[in-house]
């Protein structure tokens, strides 16, 4: 018998996907992806699979929990306002070197241009 991970791994590959719903399993399927032997196996495997299958949705309750808690939510926000501070900055840079250095600022734009360029041929 093929423990519950590889099967369902086997079968994910073939665009087959598992799913446990209380005490049955919900299969889908792309038509005539499955064969004869899936069956048996799924049938065979049931138990262990749906024993799989909840500790993987416990899991992902888990991890969602977390990923909504407060800490995460003060994290994604300092992310957030550390990214909103570069972005000022480069703004203040790129105004600053517009003003003061014009010909640096045109030769960056220049530089910026050419690598464009130069990926698109690539």
């Amino acid at each position: 018998m093929t423990d519950a991970p590889s099967l369902l791994a086997m079968l994910n590959a073939r665009g087959v996907t598992v799913r446990g719903e209380e005490n049955r399993l919900a299969v889908r399927t792309p038509p005539g992806m499955l064969t004869p032997g899936d069956r048996a196996d799924l049938a065979e495997a049931k138990p262990a699979l749906l024993a799989h299958l909840s500790r993987e949705a416990e899991e992902l309750a888990r991890v969602e929990g977390l990923l909504a808690g407060p800490r995460a939510r003060r994290a994604a926000a300092g992310i957030a306002a550390r990214a909103n501070v570069l972005a000022v900055y480069g703004d203040l840079a790129r105004k600053y070197a517009e003003r003061h250095d014009p010909l640096l600022f045109q030769a960056a734009g220049a530089v910026e241009a050419l690598f464009g360029r130069w990926e698109e041929e690539r």
